[in-house]
């Protein structure tokens, strides 16, 4: 479990129709629901759904935000509001929280808290432009799962999402601009740990235009490689899921 999710829990667990919990989190809870062993992060990604906000979770949201005396609270401008919280200062929080609302001041902002802007040249989260997209963004909030009483995407919703990022990552980076090769790899693995929890009967309906980009994503794969071995080793599996057999997995599951 991602360092700090109990303390998350703790805050938002009446509050499930306000958020969604995104990216590594959600992929790690969503392996370890099948018995798999999950990878190690150390940030919760959280989509704040604007549909269902309400001020009782901005202020529950910003108890949350004191109570773990974090160093820095940052945020961005412009089209989106994405905010980061990093290095808590309380024991038991996130080692780091990102928020991400399609809306500009969504969330209010108390008197006397200062958000510094996120630095010029740094990464905001991956799913930043893939959620102002209103395809990806609805199919992500629409398609969600309880577990623990946290709200996080579903299975499905991982892939797409995770799918989409190692695209985006991966066209930034063959144009020049900084992207960590760590940013663009942890989103194929991850992929590759969800397949290997789609059964035969796993089958989901999706629109053209995902299914467009999942097809780019498998073409990528297939030239990029994975390290097959390796993360079957990791995921305690005893049988290695060859990146063959990952390919068709994602092909019957999405009706590619």
């Amino acid at each position: 479990m991602v360092k700090g999710l109990v303390k998350f829990r703790i805050y938002f667990k009446d509050f499930a129709d306000n958020y969604v919990i995104i990216g590594g989190t959600a992929c790690n809870e969503l392996v370890a629901d099948k018995d798999l062993n999950p990878r190690a992060t150390k940030d919760i990604d959280a989509i704040l759904v604007v549909e269902a906000l309400n001020e009782s979770f901005v202020n529950r949201f910003w108890e949350f935000v004191r109570a773990g005396q974090y160093e820095l609270w940052e945020t961005s401008s412009g089209k989106t509001q994405f905010y980061r919280f990093i290095k808590p200062k309380a024991e038991g929080f996130p080692l780091q929280v990102e928020l991400f609302s399609r809306v500009p001041d969504m969330i209010k902002v108390p008197k006397g808290v200062h958000l510094i802007p996120i630095p010029v040249g740094e990464d905001l989260s991956s799913f930043s432009a893939i959620l102002m997209d209103e395809e990806y963004y609805y199919y992500a909030v629409q398609h969600t799962i309880l577990l623990n009483d946290l709200n996080f995407i579903d299975r499905e919703a991982v892939v797409l999402l995770k799918a989409k990022a190692y695209i985006n990552n991966s066209v930034r980076k063959t144009n020049g601009e900084q992207v960590r090769s760590e940013d663009i790899s942890k989103h194929k693995n991850d992929v590759f740990r969800i397949a290997t929890t789609f059964t035969d009967s796993d089958t989901y309906e999706i629109s053209e235009t995902l299914k467009t980009d999942l097809r780019l994503f498998l073409e990528m794969v297939g030239k990029d490689g994975i390290g097959t071995a390796g993360l079957c080793k990791d995921l305690g599996l005893r049988n290695e899921i060859t990146i063959e057999v990952f390919t068709e997995r994602i092909k019957k599951t999405f009706g590619l």
